[in-house]
């Protein structure tokens, strides 16, 4: 005799907390909840650092970092918003692993088997994220000397945390239309 999933109404937290880690239980709102929770994150530390610290121009969001436009945005900060900048960026360890784990995730539900490479692509954006992260806040709080080696490198990082982050959004995008068309079809 087969044994039927239990319903949600019976299952313990411990059962659907075993069963959303083994792959075996996947309530239909979890996806969304965590794609909205990543953007709300994004959203609530934007207006932190922005609206409360003062940090502005946020070097993080160059898209894309060269040396020149990294100097020139750090300097734009001043003394009080590059010590801002680097106060707030504990938060910013926070956002990379949020959005990584949502849009992974995302992209590895909605993703045909042979797409799989695609859910990969966040870890390196997240590693990416956050080797800029370390430059960046080591350049403002001038622990790093601002030398083209440490400056490439720092351009280097931003480049592949958009450009990973640019393929696997797109591709998200297409992923969701190309599942929705399925469902409108039946």
């Amino acid at each position: 005799m087969p044994l039927s999933a239990p319903s949600f109404d019976s299952m313990t937290f411990k059962d659907r907390a075993v069963g959303w880690l083994s792959g075996t239980w996947r309530p239909a709102w979890a996806l969304p909840a965590a794609v909205v929770a990543a953007l709300g994150l994004s959203i609530a530390l934007n207006v932190i650092v922005v609206g409360v610290f003062g940090v502005d121009p946020v070097p993080d969001l160059l898209h894309p970092a060269t040396p020149e436009t990294l100097v020139a945005t750090l300097e734009a900060l001043g003394p009080e918003g590059r010590a801002a900048y680097v106060k707030t960026s504990f938060l910013d360890v926070l956002y990379p692993l949020a959005y990584g784990v949502a849009i992974s995730g995302a992209l590895a539900r909605l993703a045909p088997p042979r797409m799989g490479w695609l859910p990969w692509l966040l870890p390196v954006t997240v590693a990416a994220d956050l080797t800029e992260n370390l430059l960046f806040v080591g350049l403002a709080a001038e622990v790093w000397p601002k030398t083209p080696a440490v400056l490439g490198l720092a351009c280097a990082a931003n480049a592949v945390k958009w450009l990973t982050a640019d393929i696997a959004l797109f591709g998200l995008a297409l992923l969701g239309l190309w599942r929705a068309a399925r469902w409108i079809r039946g």
